[in-house]
């Protein structure tokens, strides 16, 4: 027997939707619901009443102008600078429109400029470092090039198979991997934590959020000991922690249920002697952000 009230969750996972376009939908109004603290419920006969006066689904024509613009293989591959097997794969991938000319295939100009778009560098762009480069240049593992211009959207373009990164933008964000000779004093991240007990999550998110000097020995970082110390000081940072018992009683929850956000969110925590703490005000955040239905 089906059951007649149901969270968010089990609404999803019968209709075959996310769990936020659930969500969105009860923002939205097409789904009645009821919120109860922090849970939603929803009728399944609501559910099934939206099914009843449905409208009958029609397919809008589209009114498509003729292609009159064409490429032929080799204006992509030049003005591209791709090889005919990449341009073979995408045309088939994406289906683009094609005809027979004179015993030559073309393809769409339209079609074409929207899948290669991002092939073409920006002509204001004049230098160029390749992997290699910024690897040597910054200390930087292949992979951690990878993801840094991966995560920084830096310009890209390629050529003859090789793909180069814009120079100036790989400086500009870059730059304060090249330490200042004047630096003498470094901490690694066990030195951070045990002068000033903060979890290692939360320096990094320091670290991540503040322009503070770094340098790799080897696979560990080291950040300037000036730099850290001065914003410690202007920022007045004294990290506040829950112990396991406090955060349970201020939310109302079990040791497993705790533990559980603790891990799914990766909310920073310290060993304090026997005693676990838990970070205040990531724990806060977790459970004093308003919902909105």
């Amino acid at each position: 027997m089906s059951k007649e009230y149901m969270g968010c969750q089990e609404v999803a996972n019968m209709m075959g939707i996310s769990r936020a376009t659930v969500h969105r939908y009860c923002a939205t109004g097409k789904f009645r619901c009821v919120r109860l603290n922090r849970k939603i419920f929803i009728r399944k006969k609501d559910i099934d009443a939206l099914f009843d006066n449905a409208e009958p689904y029609e397919v809008m024509p589209v009114n498509r102008a003729p292609i009159t613009e064409f490429y032929t293989m080799q204006e992509i591959t030049e003005k591209f600078e791709v090889s005919e097997s990449t341009v073979y794969n995408r045309v088939i991938a994406k289906q683009t429109p094609k005809v027979l000319s004179q015993g030559k295939t073309i393809y769409s100009k339209k079609h074409i400029d929207r899948h290669f778009a991002r092939k073409l560098p920006d002509p204001q762009i004049a230098e160029w470092y390749t992997v290699e480069e910024i690897r040597e240049k910054y200390n930087m593992s292949v992979s951690a090039v990878y993801s840094f211009t991966s995560e920084y959207g830096i310009p890209r373009k390629k050529s003859r198979g090789k793909t180069y990164y814009s120079k100036s933008h790989t400086d500009q964000h870059l730059k304060m991997r090249r330490p200042d000779p004047e630096i003498k004093v470094w901490y690694s991240m066990n030195d951070i934590v045990a002068l000033y007990n903060f979890a290692p999550g939360y320096v990094s998110n320091l670290i991540y959020k503040n322009p503070i000097p770094k340098i790799r020995r080897g696979n560990k970082g080291y950040y300037s000991k000036e730099h850290f110390d001065r914003l410690v000081r202007e920022k007045q940072l004294v990290p506040e922690y829950y112990t396991v018992e406090e955060a349970m009683a201020k939310y109302n929850l079990t040791r497993d249920t705790l533990y559980h956000h603790i891990r799914y969110n990766d909310i920073p925590k310290i060993k304090d002697g026997r005693y676990i703490k838990i970070s205040k005000p990531e724990l806060d955040a977790i459970f004093e952000q308003p919902i909105t239905i």
